[in-house]
């Protein structure tokens, strides 16, 4: 066994690091020897110890282990360590060796390490990353990568891997991170990308070594906006310094106009800015160049940023005068554009060559023309400037022209016309004088009021004498033109009354004319008979009136009388003779409206065809005057319609015996009912009869058909007041008394005289009400049926009975009320005399009717029942005071059994309810039920069995008991109905007896809930409750001290949640906490850590008090204090811890890595101001003078920074190099700086003192001298003399040394000479001498002037040329003075003064003399200035064309092209749509005039554009294209002129205008041609808007039919509002017409479609349309597709189409895809058939959309649901109506893809749409209290419909109309009413022909039908 101390070396040996053991586990007794000499041999094998002479050895070591060479000891084999005495040996740790049996670990010397674990030697320890390997003869070690190489190290690499070509690494870079390629860097200045290093750009800088991608950043990212450097290569924002082109310098705020000194200039300070306006900036340092600099005087910059002095230029408002190079405004009259040099200004006349053009022509400035602040760009003042075409102006009552010269004239307007009204109007745009209207002059000539015209013509006039011929009168307002007589304003258009226009009064109007401007109104139905009538006196009655005067309303004609008028002597005449007569306005009279321009069609009595008679009264001829009189004496007209004109149509007479009468019917009841069917057919109007039907018999007589009545036989009689036969009497045989003519059925009857009645119907002898039959002489009352025949009397009806009286064998036997009911009142006469119930009874009926909410009445009586349980049943008379009463808390509060008679017998409560009073639960006795006032459940504690609630003394059955002993329920519950559903509440035990009782859980124990445990749960070990009766294992949470609660594991470290208490278990106290015990859920029962108590302090596990923590933490030192403290051990100091022990020092020189070090073995780093060194062994030395280390690493002391050194040793920071090393001088900076000092300085170093200079005139060998000793040299510049004494003197002008030698100085080269003394070398001999001019090279010489030159000398100036155009005699001319001749391409003029101006272009001269410029051929120039010769003439002048020939030419260039001259080109057409004013055009800028149809599009150059539809450009102008007016337009793009477009013809009025065609008329095409109204459609045909062809020409045709056996009705041509019979009998359900009105199809319900071609006149049946239930129809607007539904086929959609109207071919197109479920209602197709819309009613209604596409139709059911009626579709298919009855109209705007509601209420019928789909007519089918059948209007406006119910006369409120439709104008429209609406009313049809505005009622009086029609369908075309 080891003793103690062994035991503790050998764990020491161990180390602390924790290795898997690699050998077998050795147990501790074999490692350690018993006893004896061997006691110290480790792992030596049991009795292999042996004795020598160097001691004990050990022959065989134990398994895994290895002896050591003189087998002293075993230990761990080679790349092992011994790890602890039980775990045996593991690998050697990482940055170690492991020697074989070594035992212990070797560091790796100093900076070495591993790369792995388990090095069995020295060999193993190789270079860290960054570092190479150095071999050593002792001990190899590491040196860290020299600056620009890397290592990856691990590897033994002995030397670093340098960068690749152009990267480098950071200098600055901590030692030892050089450890991959990645280290190797772009350098300052360049940027590093994948395929190479690359310098920053001029422009860019970067700073720093930086890796991939990072990328140069420019000056502008860096904020230095308009900064560029002044090379590539930069490395700092420092370098962005020069401005780029355009921007100018900036010192705050400040731009710089001049050059900035070095001395302002900072980063901070210096900005730049877009070169401000009116100047430009070349760019540039800004200390020298880069300043910006204003443009010269007058000129301005167009925008910032200019670059050079050619981009000023002269402003608008100016022009460049080349001379002065200065600015000139423009004259009066004249403009420019400006931004350029133009040495003109642009005249207002365009053209300059006309002088004529300028006259009355003005311009001021108009444009605003900003100077600004160069600093901020603002302007510092406004100048107004004639800068554009809009300064030109002229005056008011001008106008402007092209003249012949193309240029725009200003001319006064002429007489009848007048001008601008402008005081002064701008611009260049063509303005024609307006003339007058027609009717009006600019002349009072002729006027009778003079004196007032000419003072509202002088209001209007301007005078003007500066124009030829002045003074010139002009007027520049329309009311300067007055009107002639018969003339005045009138509206031109009825659809735009603002366009109004000058024209002559319309016939019923007169004017006066002069200032008078509108026609006055003859008085009421005068008229004038013409246009243009000029006074009152021209009035004369209109026809329809009588004549009166012409200053007096003419008089109507009254009904029955018309007049033809236009005559003074015009009176209204009589139509006829006799009563009866009608007359109807009938006559279309015309008035025309000068102010609205409509042209009103009224309805006159004009003439005798105005004249009728109504249905029911005929006409005959006597002695030729036309007689009328009523048919109702006896006689009925039978044609029932009316007869217009004065035509004989006679009264056709009744049948004989027959009568237009009832008076003879004796019976009132059927005399009311004669009258009533009379009525039928006595027209309302004029009182007479309109049909046979009319004609009733004579009592006594019957009518079977023929000429006369007969007679009634024997065996019949007849009352009259029919047109029937006799009646039968019956055949019964008792006291028939019968004769021929009876006129009652009492005459066939006779029912005695003991108290029968007759029957109403005159066939039998009835009861009476009340009463029973009796027989036997009154002792047998019969109550079943009996004959009649054999009853001898009657009697009272009995008690229990009611008798209704009637026939005995049928309703009149005598009825038993039901069981249980009697009469109250006898004799009962009906069901509801049985009314009297006995008390605790009830009707069997009555309860349910009572449960269930409804009412019941004494009729539903049957029979009576016991009351039933839970109900009260008084008894008396039904149903008031017998009405059986609930219990009112039913079914829980109730009766005990049946037959209850009072509410106080609701006294019996189910089992498991309490009775509720006022105040709650009733718990005690009660003696009545008076007080309960509901019910509840059992309540809380309570149970309750049930039964009578009512008990005194002593409560009854039905009260709750309270549980016993303590127990109780759960909660209030219908289920606690005994004492066993009593319980032991929560925290009680329940306790078994009679009876059962509850006990508290004791503390430590819970019980949850309401139940019979009797025993509780115990809390987990170690918790607790706080007291007794707990309810939950979460009442567990209190805890002892010194344990610690735990949930999963895990000790909790804050307070436990109230959900989580029953997860918690409990544990010992944890180590470094202390638990003192409680509440788990409070910070009482949790740990608290020692560490929040005091810092630095510990305590061992199971601690309960504070006291506890008493023991250090590792890395802190104890103080026993009071009160006990521990220090967290500072940097070089530790402490092991769980000790009470200060912490120690660590050995000298070394420390920790920081404060809290726990173990010697953490004092690995040097202290600060030490070196480390790795050893071995170990060391740590203070730095030496000029070296430091901040101390806390294994780092030796560091150099101090070149040229820097310390004070002296131990040196912790590079702040401490803080003096200059010798040949080094200092710099205060900042930043501090040390540099070597240049040759010709010195400094001793140790100090902080700049270099210091050589003597004058001497310099060192080199840098970095140290001593003046080290000046032997001559300084550059100066000569070198041996002396004595040794000097140096300063070079001599012409002389230099480059100096740094002992040389005199030397002699410039011939003909040079330096600046002056100082010359360093001969570079400096850059002078050249008098009389040479100088030339930079290379190389570099002097050379004599030349010809025209000339040169002073001592500069470095080439020779000077002469002045412009000047040149000399001669060479080596020396002065300007020589400068007297002309040069070649200059002429010559001799003053004074002389001048030599360049030859312009077109001119030349061959110079050396003094003669002036000659110029070219006429249309020839030179390439430009200074020509030198006539053949330089090659190129076109400026406004001709170039031809090669031969012979070259140059021609004037024509109009509409240009040249610009000194070229060789023809001249160039202008763009598209332009041309030229004239011919001779230089420039684009010419071509400022457009061609016909072209808009002119102001900008440089000017550009023209087509004009688009609609617009118009008469051309040469400089006008945009102008949009059509007056309802005017263009037919194609690239118009000229305006027309009318198709559907209007085209008027001269107002300068032309569209007027719309009007109905019954078209037009085709456009014209430009006036006229005076659109071509007519054939007679009787109207046409549709837009009225554009012949197709558009209809028929207003109508249609209708009736839906049982009646005929096919047709309006007459051209009017809706007048019918014709067709006959065609049927039953119809649905008729269709064309767009035409020609071509109809109807459908009959039970049959084939018919198909009519001639308007309805005649129809045909389609054979092959098939027999089916035709449901709905409909039609394309061609009538040529028919489509229909029918209920016989449900799946079904059929379409018929024809080619020639006569064969049809019919097909179901609905492909299979509609549901069969459901019945048709409604279908409705598009103008060309493509799209369809059909609906179905019932139960799963639907609308399905069809579409026809290619060759196929296709359907989709649409969203809306409701029970549709009626569906509309537009003529484009792309607006789908829908109505239902159950819903709001729906309409679809996209063709039925998406639907919405259309605002309208619900519960409609029918649905129309006009052909846009923009108006909708519609039935709403509502209750007769809202008005049945009314019809409503929607418009669509603003993209929705609105909707207003029509009200009006002929429309009542109970409309009863069924359907409606409405023509593609949507001005027809048809409601048609129908006798299958409630309430049932004979129908007819409603006729508006102005939208709804005004109704009337269909002129029916040729149809009987139409006065009492079931109207399926009505259709209309139009």
């Amino acid at each position: 066994m080891l003793n103690q101390i062994q035991w503790t070396l050998l764990v020491a040996l161990a180390g602390v690091i924790c290795l898997p053991s690699t050998s077998a586990t050795v147990s501790r007794r074999e490692l350690a020897q018993a006893s004896g000499a061997c006691a110290g041999l480790l792992a030596c094998a049991p009795g292999a110890c042996i004795s020598s002479r160097r001691g004990p050895q050990c022959t065989q070591c134990l398994p895994g282990f290895v002896p050591a060479p003189n087998r002293t000891r075993c230990g761990c084999p080679a790349g092992t360590y011994l790890l602890s005495p039980g775990s045996g040996c593991g690998p050697c740790p990482m940055n170690s060796f492991c020697r074989p049996a070594a035992n212990t670990p070797q560091p790796c010397p100093g900076v070495l390490v591993t790369a792995r674990t388990g090095v069995r030697s020295l060999a193993g320890c190789v270079n860290p990353p960054g570092f190479r390997y150095v071999p050593g003869s002792a001990q190899p070690s590491a040196r860290p990568c020299e600056i620009n190489t890397f290592s990856l190290g691990l590897a033994g690499q002995t030397s670093c891997t340098p960068c690749p070509a152009g990267t480098a690494t950071d200098p600055e870079a901590p030692i030892g991170e050089q450890t991959n390629s990645s280290s190797c860097r772009a350098p300052p200045g360049f940027f590093f990308t994948g395929d190479g290093v690359y310098p920053c750009a001029a422009g860019s800088f970067k700073a720093g070594y930086t890796g991939h991608n990072v990328r140069c950043t420019t000056c502008e990212a860096a904020g230095r906006l308009g900064f560029t450097t002044a090379a590539a290569m930069a490395t700092s924002e420092l370098s962005c310094t020069a401005l780029k082109p355009g921007y100018a310098p900036v010192i705050r705020g400040v731009t710089q106009l001049a050059s900035v000194s070095v001395a302002s200039i900072s980063l901070g300070s210096l900005t730049a800015r877009l070169c401000p306006h009116d100047h430009w900036c070349p760019g540039g340092e800004a200390a020298g160049q880069g300043y910006a600099r204003p443009c010269p005087d007058g000129m301005m910059t167009q925008d910032t940023g200019a670059t050079s002095p050619e981009q000023c230029v002269a402003p608008p408002g100016y022009r460049f005068d080349a001379t002065t190079e200065t600015t000139v405004e423009c004259n009066n009259g004249f403009f420019s554009s400006g931004w350029d040099r133009a040495e003109s200004c642009t005249p207002c006349g365009v053209n300059p060559a006309a002088s004529d053009d300028a006259v009355g022509w003005h311009s001021e400035g108009m444009l605003r023309l900003p100077v600004r602040d160069p600093n901020n760009g603002l302007p510092m003042r406004w100048l107004s400037v004639r800068g554009n075409a809009t300064s030109c102006f002229i005056r008011r009552g001008m106008g402007i022209l092209i003249s012949t010269n193309g240029g725009l004239r200003a001319v006064a307007c002429p007489a009848n016309f007048h001008g601008t009204p402008e005081e002064k109007r701008f611009g260049l745009r063509l303005l024609s004088c307006t003339a007058c209207p027609v009717g009006q002059v600019t002349s009072c000539e002729g006027v009778s009021n003079q004196a007032a015209c000419e003072a509202n013509l002088s209001q209007y006039r301007a005078t003007y004498t500066d124009l030829p011929a002045g003074p010139v009168a002009a007027y520049f307002d329309r009311r300067a033109c007055v009107h002639l007589p018969g003339f005045a304003w009138v509206t031109a258009s009825s659809s735009n009354r603002s366009f109004v226009t000058s024209g002559k009064c319309p016939d019923g109007w007169y004017s006066s004319g002069g200032t008078n401007g509108t026609c006055t109104a003859c008085p009421d139905n005068l008229m004038t008979g013409t246009e243009g009538a000029a006074a009152q006196a021209e009035c004369v009655a209109q026809p329809g009136f009588s004549y009166v005067s012409s200053s007096v309303a003419g008089v109507t004609c009254p009904d029955g009388t018309f007049a033809e008028g236009y005559s003074i002597r015009s009176s209204c005449t009589a139509c006829g003779a006799g009563t009866g007569w009608r007359s109807t306005p009938m006559f279309d009279l015309v008035k025309p409206n000068p102010i609205t321009g409509a042209l009103r069609t009224i309805k006159v009595r004009g003439n005798s065809s105005s004249c009728w008679v109504p249905p029911g009264v005929g006409t005959y001829s006597n002695s030729g005057v036309i007689t009328a009189e009523v048919c109702n004496s006896a006689s009925y007209d039978a044609s029932n319609s009316i007869a217009w004109g004065l035509q004989p149509r006679p009264c056709t007479r009744c049948p004989t015996n027959m009568v237009t009468s009832c008076s003879s019917v004796a019976n009132a009841t059927q005399r009311a009912a004669c009258e009533a069917d009379m009525a039928l057919y006595r027209n309302a109007v004029s009182g007479g009869f309109v049909s046979r039907s009319a004609c009733k018999t004579l009592p006594g007589f019957g009518w079977s058909g023929g000429a006369a009545a007969v007679l009634c036989g024997i065996g019949s009689f007849s009352t009259g007041g029919h047109n029937s036969s006799c009646t039968s009497c019956n055949n019964e045989p008792a006291n028939f008394l019968q004769t021929a003519g009876m006129t009652a059925a009492a005459q066939c009857l006779n029912c005695g005289s003991f108290g029968l009645v007759l029957a109403a119907d005159v066939s039998t002898c009835e009861l009476p009400v009340g009463s029973a039959g009796t027989s036997s002489g009154g002792t047998t009352t019969h109550l079943t049926a009996v004959n009649v025949s054999t009853l001898t009397g009657i009697t009272d009806c009995p008690d229990s009975y009611y008798c209704p009286g009637g026939s005995p064998v049928g309703a009149g036997v005598p009825q038993a009320c039901p069981a249980g009911i009697t009469v109250q009142a006898p004799p009962g006469t009906s069901r509801s005399a049985c009314n009297l119930i006995q008390a605790g009874r009830a009707p069997v009926n009555a309860i349910a009717a009572l449960l269930s909410g409804t009412s019941y009445s004494i009729l539903q009586a049957t029979a009576t029942v016991a009351c039933p349980v839970g109900w009260a049943c008084p008894g008396g008379t039904i149903p008031s005071s017998a009405t059986p009463v609930a219990c009112p808390y039913a079914p829980e509060l109730t009766t005990a059994g049946t037959g209850s008679t009072s509410l106080l017998q609701c006294d019996t409560i189910q089992a498991g309810y309490t009775p509720v009073g006022s105040s709650g639960p009733i718990l005690t006795a009660i003696a009545t039920v008076a007080g309960i006032t509901g019910t509840a459940a059992c309540p809380q504690d309570y149970y309750c069995q049930g039964g009578v609630v009512t008990g005194s003394p002593t409560a009854g059955p039905g009260i709750p008991v309270l549980c016993p002993g303590g127990t109780g329920t759960a909660g209030a519950s219908a289920a606690n109905t005994a004492e066993n559903n009593c319980q032991a509440p929560p925290g009680y035990a329940y306790v078994p007896g009679s009876p059962p009782s509850a006990a508290a859980c004791p503390q430590g124990q819970y019980k949850a809930g309401y139940n019979k445990l009797m025993s509780c749960d115990t809390c987990s070990a170690g918790l607790t409750t706080s007291s007794t009766g707990s309810t939950r294992a979460d009442d567990c949470k209190i805890i002892a001290a010194g344990l610690a609660p735990v949930i999963a594991s895990v000790i909790q470290s804050s307070p436990v949640a109230d959900a989580a208490v029953s997860t918690v278990t409990t544990t010992q106290c944890p180590a470094g906490s202390i638990c003192i015990g409680g509440d788990i859920t409070t910070a009482a029962g949790i740990p608290v850590a020692c560490s929040t108590l005091v810092v630095g302090l510990t305590s061992a596990a199971g601690s309960d008090s504070a006291d506890d923590c008493n023991l250090t933490q590792p890395g802190y030192g104890y103080s026993a204090g009071p009160p006990v403290t521990a220090t967290l051990c500072a940097a070089g100091t530790f402490n092991a811890g769980s000790n009470q022990l200060a912490c120690q020092s660590c050995p000298t020189g070394f420390t920790t890595s920081g404060a809290g070090a726990t173990s010697s073995a953490d004092c690995t780093l040097a202290a600060p101001g030490y070196g480390y060194s790795a050893g071995p062994p170990i060391t740590t030395t203070q730095c030496a003078a000029g070296t430091f280390n901040a101390g806390s690493n294994q780092l030796a002391c560091q150099a101090c920074p070149t040229g820097f050194t310390t004070s002296g040793a131990g040196a912790t920071s590079s702040a401490d190099c803080t003096l200059t090393a010798a040949g080094y001088g200092y710099s205060a900076g900042p930043p501090v700086t040390a540099t070597q000092c240049a040759a010709g300085t010195y400094n001793a170093g140790s100090n902080q003192l700049a270099c210091q200079a050589c003597p004058t005139g001497f310099t060192t060998s080199g840098a970095g001298a140290t001593s003046s000793a080290d000046c032997t040299l001559a300084a550059p510049g100066y000569g070198y003399s041996a002396g004595p004494p040794v000097t140096a003197t300063q070079c001599a002008a012409g002389t230099y040394n480059a100096g740094s030698n002992q040389l005199a100085c030397q002699a410039c080269p011939a003909g040079f000479t330096t600046s002056g003394a100082g010359a360093t070398t001969c570079a400096d001999c850059t002078l050249a001498a008098a009389g040479y001019g100088y030339s930079a090279g290379p190389p570099v010489t002097a050379t004599q002037c030349t010809a025209g030159t000339y040169n002073a000398g001592s500069n470095q100036l080439a020779c000077q040329a002469c002045p412009a155009g000047f040149t000399t005699s001669g060479a080596g001319a020396t002065s300007s003075a020589a400068c007297t001749l002309a040069a070649p391409g200059y002429g010559y003029s001799a003053g004074p003064p002389v001048t030599a101006t360049q030859c312009a272009a077109g001119t030349y001269n061959a110079g050396s003399n003094q003669l002036a410029c000659q110029a070219c051929p006429a249309g020839f120039t030179t390439s430009g200035a200074g020509a030198t010769s006539s053949a330089d003439c090659t190129l076109a002048a400026a406004g001709y064309g170039y031809s090669a020939g031969p012979p070259v030419t140059a021609t004037l260039c024509a109009a509409g092209t240009y040249n610009a001259g000194s070229n060789q080109l023809a001249c160039q057409a202008c763009s598209t749509g332009l041309t030229t004013i004239s011919a001779g055009a230089t420039s684009i800028a010419a071509c400022n005039s457009t061609l016909p149809g072209y808009g002119y599009v102001a900008g440089s150059p000017a550009t023209a554009t087509q004009c688009l539809a609609g617009t118009y450009n008469a051309g040469g102008n400089q006008l945009s294209c102008q949009s059509c007016s007056n309802g005017l337009t263009t037919q194609s793009a690239g118009a000229s002129f305006c027309s009318a477009p198709p559907g209007y013809y085209y008027s001269s009025a107002s300068g032309g205008s569209a007027v719309a065609c009007t109905s019954g008329t078209y037009q085709s095409g456009y014209t430009s041609t006036p006229a005076s109204a659109c071509t007519s459609c054939p007679s009787d045909t109207q046409s549709y808007a837009p009225r554009t062809s012949s197709s558009d020409c209809y028929t207003p045709t109508a249609v209708a039919v009736q839906a049982v056996s009646a005929n096919i009705y047709t309006s007459s041509t051209g009017d809706a509002t007048v019918w014709q019979d067709r006959s065609y009998a049927g039953s119809w359900s649905s008729v269709v017409v064309d767009a035409s009105g020609k071509y109809m199809a109807a459908a009959r319900s039970s049959g084939q479609i018919w198909y009519s071609q001639d308007k309805g006149a005649t129809w045909t049946a389609i054979a092959n349309s098939g027999s089916r239930n035709w449901v709905h129809l409909a039609m394309d607007n061609t009538g040529t597709e028919i489509f229909g539904v029918a209920s016989s086929s449900n799946a079904a959609v059929f379409m018929g189409t024809t080619s020639d109207r006569s064969t049809w071919t019919w097909s179901d197109i609905s492909g299979g895809s509609i549901p069969v479920a459901n019945t048709w209602s409604s279908i409705a197709s598009n103008g060309d058939g493509t799209k369809l819309l059909a609906c179905k009613t019932g139960s799963g209604a639907g609308l399905f959309v069809g579409t026809f596409s290619g060759s196929s139709w296709s359907w989709a059911t649409a969203s809306p649901t409701g029970d549709w009626q009626s569906v509309a579709v537009n003529d484009a298919g792309t607006r789908m109506f829908a109505a239902a009855l159950n819903a709001a109209i729906r309409v679809s705007l996209d063709s039925g893809a998406t639907w919405g509601t259309t605002g309208s209420s619900s519960n409609f019928r029918s649905i129309a749409t006009d052909g846009a789909g923009s108006q909708l007519l519609a039935v709403r089918a509502d209750l007769v209290t809202a008005g049945n059948g009314v019809l409503l209007k929607g418009t669509f406006s603003g993209g929705s419909y609105s909707w207003a119910q029509i009200t009006n006369a002929a429309l009542p409120l109970l409309g009863n109309f069924w359907t409606v439709a409405s023509s593609r104008d949507g001005n027809t429209l048809l409601a048609a009413k129908s006798s299958t609406s409630l309430p049932p009313v004979a129908g007819d049809i409603r006729v508006s022909t102005d939208a709804g505005s005004t109704w009337s009622v269909a002129d029916t009086s040729a149809l009987l039908g139409l006065l009492q029609g079931d109207w399926t369908d009505v259709a209309v075309a139009g």
